[in-house]
């Protein structure tokens, strides 16, 4: 049967679009989009009965032209890579059953400037939005317990672990005070970030933390800070004998 062409929003894109699978459940999961040149996706909530509640590895990679994807609410998992290199990619509707998201999963979705996370999720990748060069907020819906969005950035559910700045937030960031922990990669690719501050309550960071941030200049802590200190910008044990960062 021959691919459909996927042309409008306002319908859910036709089934044999898709490549797809059933799982152990007998439930559908997305392989692969047939049309590398669709511009706007509707997942249809049912293929032939059964529920889409998956997004396989890859499905939309390299899809350069999709502008607008929106998932129905039975989709529960968006595999590694499934939306990698979608560079004009600026519309995502995630849907409130979404539980994972995967390694990479919107990497080098350059033209993608905010994301919502739904009140399900519970597995965010480190690295799903590594590359996003236009990505200055990710926020998170009320009702999830294990995220929060401070001014665009993402915490865990009580604020004490900094999981990741948006890489197109730009300027000057000062952690909020509570924030005790800044995980891996928190700041990689933050390309136009210039200076960081850190409040008295950090205890640690991962050395990546500020990996690949090319503008970033200086970093200050706050004096009460019992692990840390700023010396012309560059950042030391408090007592002087452990180069930080």
């Amino acid at each position: 049967m021959p691919t459909l062409p996927v042309t409008s929003a306002s319908l859910p894109t036709p089934p044999n679009a898709f490549d797809w699978r059933l799982d152990a459940d007998g439930r559908v999961v997305l392989q692969k989009l047939r049309d590398s040149s669709a511009v706007e996706v509707v997942v249809p909530a049912e293929i032939d009965g059964r529920p889409v509640v998956a997004i396989a590895d890859a499905a939309f990679a390299y899809t350069g032209l999709l502008t607008s994807i929106t998932l129905p609410e039975s989709v529960e998992k968006i595999g590694a890579n499934a939306f990698f290199r979608c560079v004009s990619l600026t519309d995502v509707a995630l849907p409130n059953a979404l539980r994972e998201i995967g390694s990479s999963a919107f990497d080098l979705c350059e033209s993608l400037r905010s994301l919502r996370l739904p009140n399900a999720l519970e597995t965010l990748a480190p690295d799903a939005f590594n590359r996003c060069a236009s990505l200055t907020e990710l926020l998170v819906s009320p009702g999830n317990t294990r995220f929060r969005s401070v001014d665009g950035v993402l915490f865990d559910a009580d604020g004490k672990t900094l999981l990741r700045c948006p890489p197109g937030k730009s300027g000057a960031y000062v952690v909020p005070s509570g924030a005790e922990r800044i995980a891996p990669g928190a700041f990689d690719g933050c390309a136009l970030l210039t200076s960081g501050e850190l409040p008295a309550s950090i205890q640690t960071f991962d050395a990546q933390a500020f990996r690949d941030c090319p503008a970033l200049t200086q970093l200050q802590v706050a004096p009460e800070n019992k692990n840390f200190r700023a010396v012309d910008g560059v950042l030391d044990s408090v007592n002087g004998k452990t180069l930080a960062r």
